[in-house]
């Protein structure tokens, strides 16, 4: 009589791409933790410091006014040094969790802009010509990585494309005309546009990790 073999139930399933998975969905969720968090964050202690400045004006006042004064320097800076390494960290999370068809060169100048914005808070308006440098490197990375991926975007989500391709030429124009006419309110609407965006940003990579 033939000896019965034992049959074992084949698992289809392996550790190791769940294990991938898993780390995947840990840094889409830690980015957007990180910008939804640090964005709140930074809106709350420029807020902060804005009413510690004694007699501080939206409409004459450049935001980087906010990082001299004894009583809102504090606030002012760790805002931009917090926001900055949070945008650095976001950068390379999304790099890390690979979800996200973003070109490895707009995140390299997302981190870049990281850095700068941290350096707008350590090199403060009276230590020239660094903290110019550092204001507008963050605003220019920025706005380069947001056109380089709204540029790759056109092809695959071409609304979406043409939205951040346009937000990146427009957060440029802010800039160029705010230096030139030192028009503070000008600078505002391009830092709160920037915030606002992060924000939305890191909004939907949580809804999109919840919803997966």
């Amino acid at each position: 009589m033939a000896r019965s073999r034992s049959t074992q139930p084949t698992n289809h399933f392996t550790l190791r791409p769940v294990s991938k998975s898993i780390k995947e969905n840990d840094w889409a969720r830690w980015a957007g933790f990180v910008a939804v968090i640090s964005m709140l964050a930074f809106a709350s202690l420029v807020f902060l410091a804005v009413q510690n400045y004694p007699g501080y004006s939206f409409s004459a006042n450049f935001l980087s006014d906010l990082g001299v004064h004894p009583a809102s320097a504090a606030l002012f800076n760790s805002a931009c040094i917090l926001a900055g390494l949070s945008v650095a960290f976001f950068a390379v999370a999304i790099h890390k969790s690979q979800r996200y068809s973003v070109k490895p060169v707009a995140l390299l100048f997302l981190g870049i802009a990281g850095f700068f914005l941290a350096g707008v808070g350590l090199y403060t308006e009276h230590e020239q010509p660094m903290h110019f440098f550092a204001t507008g490197g963050f605003f220019l990375f920025t706005a380069f990585s947001v056109m380089l991926t709204g540029v790759d975007w056109i092809k695959q989500k071409r609304t979406l494309g043409i939205f951040g391709l346009a937000g990146g030429v427009l957060l440029v124009g802010f800039v160029v005309i705010s230096a030139l006419s030192e028009q503070p309110l000008l600078q505002k609407f391009a830092v709160g546009a920037t915030v606002l965006g992060f924000f939305g940003l890191g909004l939907g990579v949580l809804h999109d990790h919840w919803k997966n």
